[in-house]
């Protein structure tokens, strides 16, 4: 049996800005540069999913951890990946920091989507959390920290 310690599992910030809001199941991140849409990996893992539908990526990290990125929801008639380019396919193992997609901010304003970066996470209980308000910076920052045993 393995005597170290699980230490958890922290997630960094998927995109550069400020923290519009934040709780026990993620954050929402305001783009600092709106000419800089691009969203990074916030933990090491595996692509689950790539758009299917909408402009969003899924993860399953260490410890059972799901982590869901979205950018552009809200949008009028219905979902569309218009507006987002993507640098992965599923199956892919992802580090932290690495480039996952980069979104056209202005385009998915002019389509009726909002331009935050959105990740939700799911599988284990979260422990500390950046608050509303707090500057971050991409694959860099700290944002969630889930608690090991």
């Amino acid at each position: 049996m393995d005597k170290r310690k699980n230490r958890g599992l922290t997630l960094c910030a998927p995109g550069s800005g400020q923290v519009i809001s934040g709780d026990s199941g993620g954050c929402t991140i305001a783009f600092a540069d709106e000419r800089n849409g691009d969203v990074v990996s916030p933990v090491s893992g595996v692509v689950t999913r790539v758009g299917q539908g909408d402009n969003s990526i899924a993860l399953r990290a260490d410890m059972g951890i799901a982590v869901s990125l979205a950018i552009g929801s809200g949008r009028r008639g219905g979902r569309s990946q218009e507006g987002c380019h993507y640098y992965v396919r599923e199956g892919e193992l992802v580090h932290t920091g690495q480039r996952l997609l980069h979104a056209e901010l202005d385009r998915i304003r002019r389509l009726g989507g909002d331009t935050v970066c959105t990740m939700a996470v799911s599988g284990g209980r979260c422990g500390e959390m950046r608050r509303a308000g707090d500057a971050v910076r991409a694959g860099v920052t700290p944002v969630v920290h889930i608690p090991g045993e």
